[in-house]
């Protein structure tokens, strides 16, 4: 209102300006004009003026202002309209919307839920109950499913390993039955004993029948001992002395008895559990000794720790010094196991008994044979433990005395005499898992002949067989030189490089080439420890493995068959030739030095020797004459049957 009555105010006084001008105008044309009252009039009228336009621009302003209050209001009030309406839109499409869960065949509500907590339960919980134990029911048999695709693709993987394993086996058996064939054929082709080799062994048809149900191992024992009886000794009688129905849950033994004349006896039982996969040997024997039971019993097979030994019980202390006719049954034992003959046997003087010497002779002839036999079981042998049937191999007794001397590499069927002591285990740091060692001496200590100590160490790793075992060796010989142990170790290194190129895929024969290094190394220290100076004249000559490196059974004692991919061992026959292996130049260049020198130090000694004997042979008479005399009655045994082998051994 103060702002209209300005305007007012000012109209009121523009107006009267205005009239004051006129009436001064009217009087200018009369002649009387007031200049002082115009002047006046026209500061009124601009001040009037002035405050109108002020007036005005203030209003301007306020009504601009009103308008900017109006206008957010007005935005506020269109949206809040247009989310009115979408939200009646949202409103309407969930009124319209069908869930999935309707269409989901769900549990019927009488089955999914107690009808007494049902009835306290709304339609929304209800509902919410249902498809819990639906998504539960469905995770589950989401894991059902993918454990059987698992299982698909594990059998899958192995049937693909399993169909390789079995397109191999035809390849395999050809090859074993290429490197069997010959043996067998020369086996079943000889006469040895009493009664021809090649006569098949007869079985009854209840016999076949208990027979073809035995574990594999024990039916190969029963077909060689059955040999061997139609072969040897018709008193030797084989029997199965448990149900072979019940192999699976108990062993499965054989029994093999020999009843000779003048109760003489031995009885050997192989006891195997094809659930574990072990098998067992014992025996009662009332004529043998414990120390030549552990001579014959398997050594080195390449899978367990060196030269595992045990003893046997005897049934009667009084006959166990007589051994002339153990060695017949026994040699059923090496047949089995693929050895050699014993080293050793001791020859007794004609009993009261009868037959001790035509049994140790015939014992001889069979022996100087054995390889025929120990050939036949190295097949048998690799076989088994192809097959992976025989894990471990064990000698159960209960002996009253422990061996001393198990069968070794180091016994050589020779003079001079060498006595092993039995490997001993020993603690190891972290990078070897099991440490052996033994010790090998001389047992003569004339004058005339060197003592010497070798010390033998074997080291297996953690991971064998995947990484090879460590060896070491020391010797504590004078007389050995810097020239001697270069030697040693060249010769060494040649069978190590062999046999260690041919198992490069068969890491568990590495043990075996562990001891095929420790025979070239007994060897060499063989050779170097005679002084034949003033020696009798049966231990001054020169032993057959003087010549061991030139030979081809003692150069390649073992020899490694790649299609086989095991070791034999080299054919005695002199009509099979058994070809060496080229070796490289460097090789070929030390092995011949090492031979060269070899030879040149066995010609200095021989010459040495006679210059010394010529010297003084009036007093080398009088010795061999004293020692002739004071000779031990089975040093004649020992020598005829050392000539015997080395004849058959040098063919």
């Amino acid at each position: 209102m103060d702002k209209i009555e300005a305007v007012e105010r000012a109209k009121d006084r523009v107006l009267e300006s205005s009239r004051i001008i006129k009436d001064e105008l009217a009087r200018q044309k009369a002649g009387e004009t007031d200049s002082t009252r115009v002047a006046n009039a026209m500061l009124n009228m601009r001040a009037a003026h002035r405050d109108s336009l002020l007036i005005a621009e203030e209003i301007k302003k306020k009504a601009l202002e009103a308008n900017e209050a109006l206008v957010v209001p007005k935005i506020k009030l269109e949206g809040l309209i247009y989310l009115a309406a979408q939200l009646r839109k949202e409103i309407q499409a969930c009124k319209a919307y069908e869930g999935t869960y309707k269409k989901l065949e769900l549990l019927e509500e009488s089955e999914a839920l107690e009808p007494e907590k049902a009835k306290l339960m709304s339609e929304h919980e209800k509902t919410m109950a249902r498809l819990d134990m639906e998504l539960s029911e469905r995770k589950r048999l989401q894991t059902k499913a993918a454990e059987l695709l698992s299982n698909q693709r594990r059998q899958e993987l192995e049937n693909i390993s399993t169909r390789k394993f079995i397109a191999e086996l035809p390849a395999k058996l050809e090859n074993i039955t290429a490197v069997a064939k010959p043996v067998k054929d020369q086996f079943f082709s000889s006469r040895i004993g009493k009664s021809s080799i090649g006569k098949v062994p007869s079985f009854s048809t209840t016999e076949l029948e208990t027979i073809s149900s035995l574990p594999t191992p024990l039916y190969i024992a029963y077909r060689e001992a059955a040999a061997y009886r139609d072969a040897f000794e018709e008193s030797m009688f084989v029997s199965v002395i448990e149900d072979e129905a019940q192999s699976e849950k108990q062993a499965v033994s054989l029994r093999f008895r020999d009843e000779s004349e003048n109760s003489r006896n031995i009885e050997l039982i192989i006891r195997y559990n094809s659930e574990i996969g072990v098998s067992s040997l014992e025996s009662r024997s009332s004529f043998l000794k414990t120390k030549s039971l552990c001579l014959l019993y398997p050594a080195d097979d390449g899978l367990k720790l060196p030269n595992p030994s045990a003893a046997h019980s005897t049934s009667s202390e009084s006959k166990v010094g007589e051994l002339c006719g153990g060695g017949l049954p026994f040699m059923f034992v090496q047949v089995l196991c693929g050895l050699y003959f014993p080293d050793r046997i001791e020859k007794k003087k004609r009993s009261s008994s009868g037959g001790s010497a035509e049994d140790f002779n015939q014992w001889k002839r069979v022996a100087v044979e054995a390889p025929l036999h120990a050939r036949f079981g190295a097949v048998i042998s690799a076989i088994r433990n192809r097959s992976k049937m025989i894990h471990s191999v064990e000698l159960v007794a209960n002996a009253s005395t422990p061996p001393t001397a198990p069968l070794d590499v180091c016994k050589l069927p020779a003079v001079p005499k060498t006595m092993c002591s039995p490997w001993k285990e020993h603690s190891s740091d972290d990078d070897f898992s099991k440490v052996y060692t033994f010790e090998l001496r001389s047992i003569r200590s004339t004058q005339k002949l060197q003592k010497f100590k070798i010390e033998v160490q074997v080291k297996i790793r953690v991971d064998f067989p995947y990484k090879r075992p460590d060896w070491s060796f020391s010797s504590s010989v004078s007389a050995i030189t810097s020239e001697d142990f270069d030697a040693m170790k060249t010769v060494l290194a040649s069978y190590a490089e062999e046999y260690i190129r041919n198992t490069q895929n068969r890491p568990e024969l590495l043990l075996q080439c562990l001891v095929m290094r420790l025979r070239a190394m007994i060897d060499v220290i063989v050779e170097t420890e005679l002084d034949d100076s003033g020696a009798p004249e049966e231990i001054g000559r020169r032993p057959r493995w003087l010549n061991s490196f030139e030979g081809p059974l003692r150069q390649r004692p073992l020899k490694y068959n790649e299609d086989s991919q095991m070791f034999e061992r080299p054919t005695l026959d002199s009509s099979v030739h058994i070809p060496d292996r080229e070796a490289e130049p460097s090789e070929r260049g030390s092995l011949e030095k090492t031979k060269s020198g070899l030879k040149k130090k066995v010609r200095a000694k021989d010459a040495e020797t006679d210059r010394k004997r010529r010297k003084s042979s009036k007093s080398a008479k009088k010795s061999s004459s004293s020692s002739k005399s004071k000779k031990k009655p089975h040093e004649d045994v020992d020598e005829e049957f050392a000539e015997e082998v080395a004849k058959a051994m040098d063919m």
